[in-house]
């Protein structure tokens, strides 16, 4: 028998398979595909089974024409096999499907608990050690594109063969330690798959599993599971107790795990923990900040329970001083996301000042749909996507969804996406400063004629440093070099390479944009302070507008519904004109705080100042 293993249908990630740049992954294809080529070559039988394919498994194994699949846990098609190749009394093996009278049938399902005994051995070792020792030739290491700093020891096979790789390629070895989940999350499938009862593997076997692994010298684990604390921390922290004494034996060369958690239940001293074990956080998406989501979503916490966890893991982080803040991943996708919603995450986030204690953000863009069963998903607002393109909603394939009040709104998938990042870039971390183009920003707003008369016209203030110092600190010598000698003796000439770069020049001259916008600001600042003040804008008295992008936003909708709005009245009451430096700045304001403002944005972002709006 030739056998499969489907251990997902798609990437989960809504943005591969709508970004036309990207090569699409079809794995349920690629098997068709692959099964077709195998069936030209023997007539032996072939069965599938795999986490992806146990959740449609009838109609996955319809669509690949196979013999035979298994549901969930494979442990009967092994205990049966000679009855699976023989064709002979199917109707008794476990988990099975298979063809009887033209039509698939399944058998029931039961769910085994995780592997008795130790699984890895010398054999599966060798096979690890070999498939990464044909990308890293033994004993020498080659440089890839991807590779960083020196190469390390990865391991050594049963004949003391040692490769060496780059830290950025090394693999991390899976290890299960519990299967099953009793929560009803809407949007996931392990439940469906590894059962509602948890079973736990013991734990002298993943201790003896994890020292014959650092007996070859590898040194990366991921510890499998649904969520390392299911309710309750009692497993985990017997578990990553056992993992200290093993690192405490292996001193200044230890081993590192990941697993899966909840934002609940672990307090700051379990947090501490698991960190001293050698644990490095693989939390799961907080779905929302927002109460009323949360339980329409059916997980076992609340806004109180992610601040907090939040708040632990910040505090146990710097406190250990070796380890960076924690990503801060949401689902802002989910199927319930509404106007209010979000409104209430984005406010709760900063009102709690979480943007201080995460190293940056990303979300989760759409609702991967695995099953529709009791979940509230509306099938004809899921789509689907194969290798010709999108269509109706046939779960086998990739099928995902987006709030349908959000779709509606912005119009399309990519428009999603680009609002969801704009969220992820700019209100819930700062990273949307580190894409800043200022000679692009300079061409667009102004000319290099009507930058050196704003120049000449006040060719020093007192105050340029301390309005410099925020952008100075790490900014090289020579860039300021050349914003001093263009300060000196501004020229047409001289500012058309900061306007206009070279690509091998562009970082360089945009350092020399952003500071003679800066020096713009200082000179003009006075003229400048009375738009500020009409905007509802303080500036401190350094004259910096001390705010968050969030908090900007919230200022100006309190006010303005759009970019336009605000721009048009701004130039009406100050009866500003094109190239003065006025309108400059304002345009330097609204990009420095990467403002975008429309009806729909206030909509979804600041619902609270919506007066009168209900969510759709």
């Amino acid at each position: 028998m030739i056998g499969f293993t489907l251990r997902q249908t798609d990437s989960y990630s809504l943005p591969d398979y709508i970004n036309y740049t990207y090569e699409k992954y079809h794995p349920l294809e690629m098997l068709d595909f692959t099964l077709k080529k195998a069936k030209q070559l023997t007539d032996v039988p072939m069965s599938v089974g795999g986490f992806g394919f146990s959740l449609h498994a009838k109609e996955i194994l319809e669509y690949l024409d196979m013999d035979f699949g298994i549901c969930g846990c494979g442990d009967p098609m092994l205990e049966h096999f000679e009855d699976l190749v023989r064709g002979r009394n199917l109707p008794g093996v476990p988990n099975l499907v298979y063809r009887k009278d033209g039509q698939y049938v399944k058998n029931n399902r039961v769910h085994y608990p995780p592997f008795e005994g130790r699984e890895y051995d010398d054999e599966l070792i060798d096979e690890i050690i070999h498939h990464y020792g044909r990308i890293i030739a033994y004993g020498r290491a080659y440089l890839t594109l991807y590779s960083q700093g020196s190469p390390i020891s990865f391991g050594f096979d049963s004949r003391h063969k040692r490769i060496f790789n780059f830290l950025s390629q090394t693999p991390t070895i899976p290890i299960e330690v519990a299967r099953g989940c009793p929560f009803s999350c809407y949007f996931c499938s392990e439940p469906l798959v590894k059962g509602r009862t948890v079973r736990y593997r013991d734990l002298d076997i993943i201790e003896e599993e994890v020292k014959f692994c650092l007996s070859k010298d590898l040194r990366s684990f991921w510890f499998v599971c649904s969520e390392i604390n299911l309710g309750s921390t009692d497993f985990a922290l017997s578990l990553a107790e056992r993992m200290i004494k093993l690192n405490e034996r292996l001193g200044s060369n230890p081993f590192t795990w990941k697993s899966y958690q909840l934002p609940r239940w672990f307090s700051k001293k379990d947090l501490d923990v698991l960190y001293r074990s050698g644990f490095e956080t693989a939390w799961n998406d907080v779905v929302s900040l927002d109460d009323a989501q949360l339980k329409k979503t059916r997980v076992p916490y609340r806004s109180k329970h992610a601040v907090k966890f939040i708040n632990d893991d910040f505090a146990v982080r710097k406190n250990r001083g070796k380890l960076p803040p924690l990503l801060f991943s949401v689902f802002l996708g989910d199927v319930s996301l509404t106007p209010a919603s979000l409104s209430t995450t984005l406010k709760t986030f900063h009102s709690q000042k979480l943007m201080d204690k995460c190293s940056g953000a990303v979300c989760i863009y759409g609702t991967r749909i695995f099953d529709s069963t009791d979940n509230g998903v509306d099938l004809s607002k899921v789509v689907s996507f194969t290798s010709s393109g999108a269509t109706k909603a046939r779960l086998i394939h990739p099928s995902f969804h987006v709030p349908a009040g959000l779709h509606r709104d912005f119009g399309s998938f990519n428009a999603v996406v680009d609002f969801f990042d704009y969220i992820c870039g700019t209100l819930l971390s700062e990273s949307h400063l580190n894409e800043k183009d200022w000679p692009w920003f300079l061409a667009r707003n102004c000319s290099p004629r009507q930058l050196k008369i704003m120049l000449l016209e006040k060719p020093h203030h007192p105050r340029d440093k301390t309005f410099l110092s925020p952008v100075t600190g790490d900014i090289p010598k020579d860039a300021i070099h050349a914003f001093d000698c263009i300060v000196e003796r501004p020229s047409v000439d001289n500012l058309q390479d900061v306007f206009y770069p070279s690509a091998k020049d562009k970082r360089f001259y945009s350092t020399v944009a952003h500071l003679l916008i800066r020096g713009i600001y200082a000179r003009y600042f006075k003229e400048f302070k009375p738009i500020l003040q009409f905007l509802g804008i303080s500036p401190g008295v350094d004259g910096e507008v001390n705010v968050s992008a969030y908090e900007m936003l919230e200022i100006l909708y309190s006010r303005f519904s759009s970019t336009k709005e605000l721009t048009v009245a701004v130039i009406r009451r100050f009866k500003l004109k094109n190239g003065s430096p006025e309108l400059l700045l304002l345009h330097y304001l609204l990009y420095q705080f990467n403002v975008r403002m429309s009806a729909k944005h206030k909509k979804w972002l600041f619902h609270h100042l919506c007066a009168g709006e209900t969510a759709p």
